[in-house]
């Protein structure tokens, strides 16, 4: 027998990330509900005093769909997979990175003003005029050295076909026809794509911080629904279409739509013997890992990148949340406090932080 495998497990389940402990039998009726099991290893046997364990029972791989380690409620024999903590929060942190706004100070790391938002304290610096492109300028009033603001609009082939580009985008044209209806070529349309998500995401995010800072509002019933993609092949060798399931959520009353996550992208070992989801873990040498996805030998490739797909329902999200009014002729941002009024979208395209 290997050594390592001979070794005492360290962890009987995931530890807790942040805070976050997720596994708890998923019975909503059951008394274990919410109620995590024991990280540490329990006592086994008939005689074991009541009370001298928790009441889980761990099983190995070979349980669950045949390769996740599973967690039994022996309260109501409910058998929940193992999931990560630690990738839950990976996930939140990916999701609610737009929020968090990238800090504007002098450029000079050796400048008492290099920790000194520009946003926070604006008698740091002083407007020192345009640039050509008419990004505004600053000037440090410590080190006197200047820095600029980009324009909301970068130097990129086409900047009038923006709003074109982003209208069929939301109304569902393929990329193909997309390239020949606004006569560029994809390399060009993809890089409108960078452009008009990012801006979107800055407009989006301008707007969601009043509800992180305590904007008031009603409570919030959010609905949560899965959708499965099918997307093309990894590669000309192997044409079979790949399918990625996206979790996205709504408040039910203002029909606002929040961050989605493309929750099962395709892994395939290197030995292309197997291929694995996301998310679930399996009990390997007394350590859980902390990656969502794995293989036999730890070797994984992704055989298709998602990074469009995502860009795509971030801009779906924001123009149906600010954008797209319905018979009362109000937006769902409207409804819910954050905005007054519909938007344009050469507003969002060309929205200056």
């Amino acid at each position: 027998m290997d050594e390592n495998e001979a070794e005492s497990p360290s962890l009987r389940i995931p530890e807790a990330a942040d805070g976050i402990q997720v596994n708890f039998c998923k019975n909503v009726r059951c008394p274990n509900f919410g109620v995590p099991a024991s990280t540490a290893q329990q006592p086994r046997g008939k005689k074991v005093a009541e009370g001298g364990r928790d009441s889980y029972t761990v099983s190995g791989a070979g349980g669950h769909r045949g390769y996740t380690s599973t967690i039994r409620c022996n309260l109501c024999r409910e058998t929940p997979p193992l999931k990560s903590n630690q990738a839950i929060v990976d996930e939140i942190n990916r999701l609610s990175a737009y929020l968090v706004e990238a800090p504007i100070t002098c450029l000079n790391e050796r400048c008492e003003n290099h920790s000194v938002d520009l946003r926070e304290d604006r008698s740091a610096y002083r407007p020192y005029g345009k640039t050509k492109a008419g990004s505004q300028r600053y000037l440090c009033r410590v080190c006197h050295r200047t820095f600029i603001i980009g324009s909301p609009a970068p130097k990129h082939q086409k900047p009038h076909k923006n709003t074109q580009v982003f209208r069929l985008l939301v109304n569902k044209m393929p990329l193909k026809r997309i390239s020949e209806a606004a006569d560029i070529s994809m390399p060009v349309l993809y890089e409108k794509i960078d452009f008009i998500h990012e801006r979107c995401l800055a407009f989006s995010a301008a707007r969601e911080r009043k509800l992180l800072e305590g904007m008031p509002m009603r409570r919030l019933y959010v609905a949560v629904d899965r959708q499965d993609y099918l997307v093309n092949w990894s590669q000309t060798e192997d044409k079979r279409n790949i399918q990625l399931s996206a979790i996205g959520s709504a408040d039910n009353t203002t029909k606002t739509t929040w961050p989605g996550s493309i929750t099962r992208p395709v892994f395939m070992q290197l030995t292309g013997s197997t291929c694995r989801p996301v998310g679930e873990y399996r009990y390997s040498n007394g350590q859980f890992p902390r990656r969502a996805v794995w293989g036999e030998d730890g070797m994984d490739i992704v055989l298709n990148n998602p990074t469009i797909i995502i860009k795509m329902l971030d801009i779906f999200r924001v123009f149906y949340n600010f954008v797209e009014a319905g018979k009362d002729k109000e937006t769902p941002a409207m409804r819910l406090g954050l905005a007054k009024s519909k938007v344009d979208m050469e507003n969002i395209i060309y929205y200056a932080t």
